[in-house]
């Protein structure tokens, strides 16, 4: 999270699990999509929803455009995440809008530099 606070812009958004939001506020000092919180939130069924769909789609277009729904550019991979959300990997981490900034043996960071409207 430290690298995040460090590397992203003081306005920068990151999709993660709900757990690692409160890291992200906390550690990063950045917004994050949801935290142990959203549940109190008007819309948290489908704000979960979208980011189970996030980590879960097979298509490059489909995670932009709800990352885009979000203004996020960032996506940790965890193995939190990777517990929560049932994946290994996401599936189009390799696809012309993503790139991994930031990885080790336990977390992967990914950003965006695309938009789909």
């Amino acid at each position: 999270m430290m690298w995040l606070n460090e590397n992203s812009g003081e306005t920068s958004r990151i999709i993660a699990t709900p757990k690692e939001g409160f890291l992200i506020n906390a550690v990063a000092l950045r917004k994050n999509v949801i935290d142990n919180n959203f549940i109190t939130q008007v819309d948290s069924e489908s704000r979960y929803n979208d980011v189970a769909e996030i980590y879960k789609t097979g298509f490059e277009t489909r995670a932009l455009e709800l990352l885009n729904k979000y203004r996020a550019k960032y996506i940790i991979l965890s193995e939190n995440t990777k517990a929560e959300f049932n994946v290994s990997s996401l599936s189009y981490a390799e696809a012309r809008c993503f790139k991994e900034f930031y990885g080790n043996e336990k977390i992967k960071i990914f950003k965006t530099w695309c938009d789909v409207e």
